[in-house]
């Protein structure tokens, strides 16, 4: 017991912010000295891990979890750096209980902020989190109404923002909170449902972009120092066409990504960059971008394989290539790329060294991708091909017969089925 009391005081909280916060506060039995130890920590995790702890082998109505919650905040005191809160579905009181949590937490000078809610219903923020959240670093919420104010100047510290299922009426405001926040290096936004509205992602400084979900279009501005951006679409409106922010959407969003070195597209993105004078190379190019990832990309459809062609043409030290197929249908039309000369002379990829194609299906298509990417890479190594779980056997090794057929640039190249 005595050299758990003489534990330097820096030792007893690396210790008590590896636990979870039920064991933390348990450890308060140890001896005196650890009695109020755990008051003090840094980082406060009251995660889902916390709450199901606290309802394992119980019965709901025998503990309130936002009672729980608010004394753990209550007998906290010092600075916090780190506050993660789980919301479950709650009645219209509890709610605003959990709201003056999270303002105490503000109060003691958090920088790291993290809120789910659970269930169907979102939590709605406080109003004063837009004022009294100056010094956050960090912010992270799910399942939340996210409606910043009309006049706003910005959280001048935030460096990583990450929005998931957040019911935002308006992306205008988004738009704005996301260019106000001028320090933002990292920005994550998924499931968003605005199929009626464009967002435009406005940040100097952003290094890492990440978007998702339902809306008519994006827009890219002031993101020169952009190093990796993921964009995934999960539906178009009708006559997305007439709507468009621009008549050359594809090289609006790539004309300025002069440092991106990872790019994953999916979904109908690649119907917003089709056109009808389609590039076959962008200019500038992309000459840092070293790994693709395109994710359900149909390859028996023309646009959206010369849209991928035109980027991987723009991407001279292009290193890894990865792709999920996806068919909306069972017909199997003709193959997009012929054995063209032009098809291969302006297209050396000199640097690509692992593809990998997912949901392969057999299609002619894909196969003529493949011997595209043969042809054209000196120093490839891997070849991965992941067929589609209904590929019947006979398929597959009809498949992999004609791989092994195809002229290959590299002497190293392996072909093989996962």
């Amino acid at each position: 017991m005595d050299r758990l009391t003489d534990m330097p005081d820096n030792v007893v909280e690396a210790i008590l912010e590896c636990l979870p916060m039920r064991d933390a506060v348990r450890t308060s039995v140890l001896s005196k000295k650890w009695q109020h130890q755990w008051e003090t920590v840094s980082r406060l995790l009251l995660d889902y891990v916390f709450f199901d702890s606290m309802y394992r082998r119980r019965k709901p109505p025998s503990i309130n979890y936002v009672t729980v919650v608010k004394n753990i905040m209550l007998q906290h005191h010092g600075n916090l750096i780190k506050f993660v809160i789980y919301i479950p579905d709650l009645d219209c009181k509890n709610r605003a209980e959990i709201n003056l949590i999270v303002r105490c937490a503000l109060r003691n000078g958090v920088r790291e902020l993290s809120m789910e809610k659970a269930g169907n219903i979102p939590h709605v923020l406080p109003s004063f989190l837009f004022s009294a959240a100056k010094q956050l670093t960090q912010l992270k919420l799910s399942n939340c109404v996210f409606n910043p104010p009309l006049v706003f100047n910005g959280f001048l510290n935030l460096k990583s923002l990450e929005l998931s299922s957040i019911m935002c009426p308006n992306l205008e405001r988004l738009s704005s909170f996301i260019s106000s926040c001028q320090e933002l290096r990292r920005v994550r936004m998924d499931n968003l449902n605005n199929l009626d509205q464009h967002l435009c992602v406005h940040a100097v400084k952003i290094e890492d972009l990440q978007i998702g979900g339902r809306f008519k279009s994006v827009s890219l501005k002031g993101i020169q120092d952009l190093v990796s951006l993921s964009i995934y679409l999960e539906e178009l409106n009708d006559g997305f066409e007439k709507d468009m922010p621009c008549k050359d959407y594809m090289l609006h969003i790539f004309g300025m990504l002069r440092k991106i070195k990872y790019l994953k597209l999916g979904g109908y993105i690649f119907d917003l960059f089709s056109s009808e004078n389609f590039p076959r190379k962008l200019s500038p190019g992309l000459d840092h971008l070293n790994k693709i990832v395109a994710f359900s990309i149909d390859l028996g459809r023309v646009k959206e394989v010369h849209c991928l062609l035109c980027l991987i043409r723009s991407s001279p030290n292009l290193q890894e290539l990865k792709i999920t197929a996806f068919r909306e249908t069972d017909v199997d039309g003709e193959p997009l790329l012929q054995s063209e000369t032009q098809v291969y002379d302006d297209c050396f990829l000199q640097h690509l060294w692992s593809v990998r194609i997912i949901e392969f299906m057999g299609a002619k298509a894909e196969l003529k991708f493949m011997e595209f990417l043969l042809r054209c890479s000196p120093v490839l190594e891997i070849m991965s091909v992941q067929p589609a779980a209904d590929l019947h056997g006979d398929a597959k090794l009809e498949a992999l017969t004609e791989l092994t057929q195809y002229c290959r640039a590299s002497p190293k190249a392996r072909v093989f089925l996962e």
